[in-house]
């Protein structure tokens, strides 16, 4: 009780699930096996041998293949990316897994490999360089494979580069010891959470418990801890999760949260729609739009983006069937600032074609948060679909000017300069939407759209 007092009732149990804590292992690196960038003004010519490597929106990207079979069964979220030497401004670099089989000496803008998934990682920028998480690319959550190869690129026009393996600071992947789960759970005993922690060994039961974790489950010992989980909050499940297994331990997760609690993803948000619990419906993991409401299904899954960039990204995930519209708007008349209850009914005035409604729910969430990218995301849906063009724009450029590759916006972006017969300006912003947003439910329309705009551009 003194904890939900402490926190107003939001934080009563943080529970970090499979694995807590990995083993301490002595830090190690590798350099790239290959890597070179690719220019897509010169786009058959070979780059491989270059002292630096580039990055540029829709025209340079660099590519790395790293040799990581001597970590294989290691933990994943200890990987690290550091790329050093870097001229220009790294916050807007992106990283991404891409197929292997290309050649250092005969990559070229034409034959640059395809991206494997639509996991999109950002960097953090240190003195020694900027770094990137890799455990996001392993949904076992170990390293699995004896290669992996990535794809820099950059949000904007202006160019970013960085050290080569030719170069005087070449690029490394190191192998620690993981820090995510040991930050969340001193966070939140700094806060005054009761936390209850999953590992795998008696070892890490003993450390996590040094720390002040009193609830501590071996879920080797115990594999299903979500049950363990509801037992201890006296059947009500954790406000918040932070999940770091990935798919093989995301169904326990939504199992163990309490009705309408909060899953941090991080990292592995890969938007599969093979995950189907025991506790959802099968049709609730089809990846969708964030900002629209699937119709009949029981969860808000706010699965199909990748952001905030390079940590958590926020899934709201309601365990029981989806209230019904009057349910949601008395929730709302009750209490008028809670920005998820308001957002689903939002959803659901769209669902049921009220648009006005809809529009004005978005705008109060706005009012309480105005940086709100699903309710900007959702207000300029529903005003591109009235045919209220100028003020689709503006709402797709706010979320653009707060995520420079938010997907939801640049295909609605995309969108506005199309009907507005902007061919060149639809192309542009097109361009780094299939970039970023190749698996995105509306990829597949927007292509041939895409191609046609390129056409009446004249390009």
């Amino acid at each position: 009780m003194r904890a939900r007092l402490a926190l107003a009732g939001f934080v009563v149990a943080l529970a970090m699930c499979a694995p807590a804590f990995v083993a301490a292992a002595p830090a190690s690196s590798l350099k790239p096996v290959s890597d070179a960038y690719v220019n897509g003004a010169r786009a058959t010519r070979n780059y491989g041998t270059a002292p630096v490597l580039k990055a540029r929106a829709g025209v340079l990207g660099a590519y790395l293949r790293f040799k990581v079979r001597p970590w294989v069964g290691q933990p994943a979220d200890g990987l690290d990316l550091r790329l050093a030497g870097v001229v220009g401004d790294a916050t807007t670099l992106a990283l991404s897994e891409v197929s292997g089989g290309w050649l250092e000496t005969s990559l070229t803008f034409l034959t640059r490999p395809a991206p494997v998934s639509d996991i999109i990682v950002r960097g953090t920028v240190a003195s020694d360089g900027v770094h990137f998480p890799l455990g996001a690319f392993f949904d076992s959550g170990t390293i699995d494979r004896n290669y992996i190869s990535l794809r820099v690129t950059n949000d904007v026009s202006t160019k970013v580069s960085f050290s080569s393996r030719e170069g005087t600071a070449p690029p490394l992947v190191t192998l620690g010891t993981g820090g995510v789960s040991l930050f969340a759970a001193q966070f939140g005993l700094m806060t005054g959470a009761r936390v209850i922690a999953t590992t795998g060994s008696e070892e890490k039961v003993a450390r996590l418990r040094a720390l002040g974790v009193t609830d501590v489950i071996d879920y080797r010992a115990t594999p299903d801890w979500d049950r363990r989980v509801r037992e201890l909050t006296d059947g009500v499940g954790a406000d918040l999760v932070i999940e770091v297994g990935g798919p093989g331990s995301l169904a326990r997760s939504i199992a163990a949260i309490r009705y309408c609690g909060h899953i941090s993803a991080v990292g592995n948000l890969a938007g599969k729609s093979t995950i189907v619990p025991n506790c959802v419906d099968a049709g609730a993991f089809v990846p969708r739009p964030a900002s629209t409401f699937r119709r009949g299904g029981p969860v808000l899954f706010m699965g199909t983006t990748r952001y905030p960039p390079n940590f958590f990204a926020i899934q709201e995930i309601c365990r029981d069937v989806a209230p019904a519209l009057p349910d949601l708007e008395a929730r709302a008349r009750t209490n008028p600032r809670d920005v998820p209850t308001l957002l689903a009914l939002a959803d659901a005035y769209v669902n049921a074609g009220r648009a006005t409604e809809a529009v004005a729910t978005y705008q109060a969430v706005l009012a309480i948060d105005r940086d709100s990218v699903p309710a900007l995301n959702g207000i300029g849906f529903v005003l591109f679909g009235s045919g209220e063009i100028a003020g689709a724009r503006v709402a797709a450029d706010r979320v653009l000017t707060l995520r420079p590759r938010d997907p939801d916006a640049l295909f609605l972006k995309g969108l506005v300069q199309y009907r507005s017969e902007e061919w060149r300006g639809a192309v542009d912003t097109w361009a780094i939407y299939l970039d970023v947003g190749e698996f995105h439910p509306a990829a597949p329309m927007v292509r041939p759209l895409y191609e046609e705009a390129r056409r009446k551009a004249g390009l």
